[in-house]
């Protein structure tokens, strides 16, 4: 089963966790510049999700300033502060993601 369909039964479930996994693996692979087609899915489906799957969504995601970017664009609370030139501080509400 595709990437795409597995994504549209987890929102049908509204599974968050697969959700967001799911979300972070497509901004991954087209950030990191293995996939173009990913961040077309991503963006296809990202302004779809609920409130709480988004939220689920930007606060696990490993790209801090991508991530305060949409959290400002959607009017969610920013899950990353800045602390320095390249060093984040999580403040957000779910597990932090670097702390596996």
């Amino acid at each position: 089963m595709n990437t795409e369909r597995l994504l549209i039964l987890a929102i049908a479930e509204n599974s968050l966790s697969v959700i967001a996994e799911i979300m972070n693996s497509l901004l991954a692979e087209y950030i990191e510049g293995y996939d173009d087609t990913a961040g077309e899915l991503f963006n296809k489906y990202f302004h779809t999700l609920s409130l709480e799957a988004k939220q689920k969504t930007l606060h696990t995601c490993l790209f801090e300033k991508f991530a305060n970017k949409l959290a400002r664009k959607y009017n969610i609370a920013e899950p990353w502060k800045q602390v320095g030139e390249f060093k984040w501080e999580y403040i957000g509400k779910e597990k932090n993601p670097y702390e596996r």
